[in-house]
Parts: structure tokens; C-alpha cells; sequence
């Protein structure tokens, strides 16, 4: 089955219709509603009253995520698409990893639809430029407050900028959670998806992509 969802953003997370419900479209967490369902802190931070969340479990083997044109395609079956193709890995529990450089540092990170700004381990933000703290918010409904700042990244030969901060810094799911937590060399969130339209092939471990505007 092929569906196609349309995207409103609310603070970079994208938001989709559904079956009557208004759903978090989240690549990082794979179980969706009504196995879990966000607490009302996470609608509230969010602005959307009862919020559902749609993770892996929900989405198919193909997933075409198109900022630009503010859609979310879902598949079983491939979903044609013209673009670069390179492997990827599968981290915890599914979730989908590429390789990329960051902040000079080359290496497989998560790619997070649920994640509206990114964290990195090992960040030094005595080298990049502050973009301010962010207000965050995490699948329990923890808030917190953390320093992002803008770091240079390159996807196969492709530059682009994310508002990052460090791992450290990042505490969803304190007491430690095992599928909120800053996984591998870091979780890469809106800014990449903004930067790329993607199409992430989960059965044949692929993801082609291609520059957003081309």
C-alpha cells in the first residue's frame, strides 16, 4: 500500500493527517500510536491537541521524505525516484544511518525526521558560531534548554549547515532511554531533510537522495 501524507511543520517536526488524527512523523522511533503515544506535554510544546505518533513500524520499506514539496510518501513497494543512491546501516532498532561529515568529523549518523535540530558526539563548540539555545522537548515530555550553534557538514560532495549542539547537551530520555538517547556519532535532524529531498529504501538498506531545488 502507497500513502501519501501532507506535511505541516510545527517547530521543524513534521506533522501528518491520518485516520481522522493528527500524527509526528518520527524516522528515530520505531514504535508508533497506539503502542506509544506522546504524553500531552510533547502536543503542548508542540501546539497540536492530541498528537499520534507514526514511527517505523507504522511507514513502509520505502519512505520519501520531501521537504520541499511538504510530503511524506510511504510504501511497500519502490517508489520511483531520480537521485544519488548510497548504502546505509541500520541502528538501533531500525532506525535509518548514513555517512556523512560533520563539523569535519566522517562517520554514520542517525537521520531523524523527529529531531528538529541535530546532536553530535564529541562536539567543539569553542569552533563554531553560537546560534543561540533551543527549547527542547522529548517523546516523555522532558523539557530542556541547550546551546546550538551552526556547523558545516557534507553529504557525498554536497555542503550544507545544521544547527547542532553537543551530545551532552541533549537530555531526552534522562533517565537514559534507549531509543531517545544521541545514538552513534550523533542524530542529524530538519536541517538535513531541508537540505535533501530522500528516499530511504529499508528492505535493500539504500538511500538515494538528491539536493533540495534540483
Amino acid at each position: 500500500m502507497t500513502q501519501t501524507f501532507k506535511i505541516e511543520f510545527s517547530k521543524k517536526v513534521p506533522i501528518v493527517e491520518a485516520e481522522g488524527a493528527k500524527w509526528m512523523v518520527d524516522t528515530g522511533c520505531p514504535i508508533s500510536s497506539p503502542s506509544f503515544v506522546p504524553p500531552s506535554a510533547v502536543s503542548e510544546f508542540l501546539g497540536v491537541p492530541r498528537l499520534q505518533m507514526m514511527g517505523l513500524d507504522y511507514l513502509g520499506d520505502h519512505i520519501l521524505v520531501d521537504y520541499e514539496s511538504k510530503k511524506i510518501v510511504s510504501s511497500d513497494a519502490p517508489i520511483v525516484f531520480e537521485g544519488t543512491t548510497v548504502p546505509m546501516v541500520l541502528g538501533m532498532h531500525g532506525c535509518p544511518c548514513v555517512e556523512m561529515t560533520v563539523g569535519g568529523k566522517a562517520q554514520y549518523y542517525h537521520i531523524d525526521t523527529g529531531a528538529a535540530y541535530s546532536y553530535v558526539h564529541g562536539l567543539d563548540k569553542s569552533a563554531y558560531e553560537s546560534a543561540g539555545t533551543i527549547e527542547e522537548c522529548d517523546l516523555r515530555g522532558n523539557l530542556w534548554s541547550a546551546p546550538v550553534f551552526h556547523v558545516p557538514c557534507e553529504f557525498q560532495g554536497n555542503a550544507f549547515e545544521i544547527l547542532c549542539g553537543a551530545a551532552s547537551d541533549n537530555k531526552a530520555g534522562v533517565p537514559p532511554s534507549d531509543f531517545t538517547s544521541v545514538r552513534t556519532g550523533g542524530v542529524i535532524g530538519y536541517d538535513f531533510f531541508n537540505s535533501f529531498t530522500v528516499l530511504i529504501n529499508r528492505r535493500e538498506k539504500l538511500v538515494a537522495f538528491r539536493p533540495v531545488g534540483k
